[in-house]
């Protein structure tokens, strides 16, 4: 069992008001950015990091976080996390199980894969 953590991405305030003002409902929902999975936490295993194929943060521990502290993070019991928390919680797991198909950058574990479950 793990928790699935993602980053939704602040949406631009003048894009939302254009769209509301013109009752553009599609235009507002495209607006409306999606999550982002982060990675997933399980229990006794390292935290696994989603890459994303690189679209938004590279695999360096500030990269993710400057990614994070832009926009906000939740987990996927829709709770909001703090930034200073969600670190604690992947330094906390170091040293647990992992996979040897992960990829280690910065000393933060990365999928290789794009699925998770």
């Amino acid at each position: 069992m793990g928790i699935n953590y993602y980053v939704q991405i602040k949406p631009e305030k003048k894009k939302l008001q254009e769209a509301l003002d013109a009752e553009d409902w599609r235009g507002l929902r495209r607006a409306l950015p999606d999550e982002i999975h982060i990675g997933k936490s399980s229990v006794g295993w390292e935290f696994l990091f989603n890459h994303n194929d690189g679209d938004y943060y590279k695999r360096t521990r500030k990269s993710i976080a400057d990614f994070i502290a832009a926009n906000s993070l939740w987990n996927e019991y829709g709770e909001l996390v703090q930034p200073s928390q969600f670190w604690e919680l992947v330094d906390a797991k170091k040293g647990g199980r992992h996979s040897l198909n992960d990829l280690t950058h910065d000393k933060l574990r990365f999928s290789s894969h794009t699925c998770f479950s």
